[in-house]
């Protein structure tokens, strides 16, 4: 099932001219022994960025949407998360940047904090809220029926919520969106980067997938 979406999202790219590559465990399980690492639960794909990255990252998620698959877009971190419900498909496409002699892709602590951390401390949990608040006020996604009611109750609130705040200007979204993750960093947030030499992704060579 992994290796069908993984197969489906490179046709899409391949459609929208935008040239992806594995990346991370997914890479390293393919590398190593030759298929996806057991105890890894999703596949990581990696994209440069381009100046028209937006729009083919929103024809992506279209594309993917229309064949059943729940697809998020997240701008403030460059991520498309794609999921199917009801099977065990989990796989993010993220873009990096060239910053001087480095490829680099943001990363947020916040979203990695355990419960029993915020449980403990209020901070980190209100944290929490704010960045989830700011990276949700500027998720775009397509709205599919089937997608819905297949979609366990997070993700219909995700989708629902995102629906409705696509409705305030861009705008006002991207100030609303500043303002927590500012807050987020106050309450204990850490916002850092990877970053890998860039003549690492100057070429590439194909792989046996499955």
């Amino acid at each position: 099932q992994m290796s069908n979406a993984a197969k489906d999202l490179f046709a899409i790219c391949k459609k929208n001219k935008l040239n992806i590559w594995l990346d991370w465990g997914g890479l390293l399980g393919m590398i190593r022994s030759k298929e996806l690492i057991p105890w890894n639960n999703d596949i990581e794909f990696c994209c440069k960025y381009e100046n028209d990255i937006k729009t083919k990252m929103i024809k992506i998620v279209n594309d993917l949407t229309s064949m059943e698959y729940l697809v998020f877009y997240y701008p403030t971190i460059g991520t498309i998360n794609i999921k199917k419900n009801n099977e065990d498909i989990d796989i993010n496409l993220n873009i990096i940047w060239k910053e001087n002699d480095f490829a680099v892709r943001p990363h947020e602590w916040v979203s990695k904090f355990s419960k029993k951390l915020m449980s403990e401390n209020y901070k980190l949990r209100l944290s929490s809220y704010c960045y989830w608040i700011s990276r949700i006020t500027l998720t775009y996604f397509k709205f599919n029926l089937k997608s819905f009611y297949k979609s366990n109750f997070k993700e219909k609130l995700k989708m629902i919520t995102s629906k409705f705040v696509s409705i305030i200007p861009l705008k006002i979204r991207k100030k609303i969106s500043l303002y927590f993750i500012n807050l987020s960093k106050k309450l204990g947030a850490k916002y850092i980067k990877t970053a890998i030499p860039y003549e690492y992704f100057d070429e590439f060579i194909d792989i046996e997938f499955y």
